[in-house]
């Protein structure tokens, strides 16, 4: 067994058939909950070359215990004649013929993408409700009328907003603005 990066790679030294289906599945699911963090399971089945009902039926109800960890499951080196009874007992189906691989390497690549995309989905999903959640409207407030040249001093409209690091951005034209006013003020009591 080794874990890379979220993903556990095991392999069975013996054959699943209906006597150690059971055996095998709870010896499976205590090594997933051994490697906290683990998001993929690559189970290699290479030392399986025929394959009973009652075993892909403990291959579906191992499917079932790992997506409530949510941890996702790949199977490679499986044989044709295994992948024949897994197809027929509707377990393929369910797994998916993305998570079904000739070698451990093509299923270790495979999690590695399926995880850099949900995490960058999650990502995104994180900085686009961060946006919502920091875009405002700011009406910074001017001086009255009278007292100032009203082309100059318009209400300015200020939005902040998170850039993808988390930084809000707008802030430094209210300082700039303030800065202006400051100097306007200035100008007009050197005149008078």
């Amino acid at each position: 067994r080794e874990t890379i990066d979220g993903i556990l790679v095991l392999r069975l030294d013996a054959p699943i058939f209906w006597v150690n289906a059971a055996d095998i599945r709870d010896r499976i699911l205590a090594t997933v909950d051994e490697a906290p963090g683990t998001r993929a399971l690559i189970l290699d089945l290479e030392s399986t070359n025929q394959l009973d009902t009652s075993s892909a039926d403990m291959l579906g109800g191992l499917l079932d215990d790992l997506q409530a960890r949510d941890v996702d499951l790949h199977l490679v080196r499986v044989f044709h004649f295994v992948r024949g009874v897994l197809r027929r007992a509707g377990f393929e189906e369910r797994l998916g013929p993305d998570h079904m691989w000739h070698s451990i390497s093509q299923g270790v690549r495979s999690a590695r993408a399926r995880i850099a995309v949900v995490d960058g989905i999650a990502e995104l999903q994180q900085a686009e409700d961060l946006e919502a959640e920091l875009a405002e409207s700011i009406v910074v407030d001017h001086e009255p009328a009278d007292s100032v040249d009203d082309d100059e001093h318009e209400p300015l409209l200020l939005k902040r907003k998170a850039s993808r690091n988390g930084k809000k951005k707008g802030r430094g034209k209210k300082k700039e603005r303030k800065g202006r006013e400051e100097s306007t003020k200035m100008d007009k009591h050197n005149h008078h």
